[in-house]
């Protein structure tokens, strides 16, 4: 796993992370957001499912 995805997977923004990466645009860091942004979006899908059904 690299630094850009354990950062994103962290919940930092693409912004963050291209400073933090040395990147002059934030297309790099768009791209180790990706995976984590569907992570979180299935988490609050899990989770509203579960409060719903009990």
């Amino acid at each position: 796993m690299d630094l850009g995805t354990v950062l994103a997977d962290l919940g930092f923004d693409s912004a963050t992370i291209a400073a933090f990466l040395g990147q002059r645009s934030t297309a790099v860091a768009e791209y180790y957001s990706r995976d984590a942004k569907c992570k979180l979006s299935v988490q609050k899908a899990v989770t509203a499912w579960e409060q719903k059904t009990g």
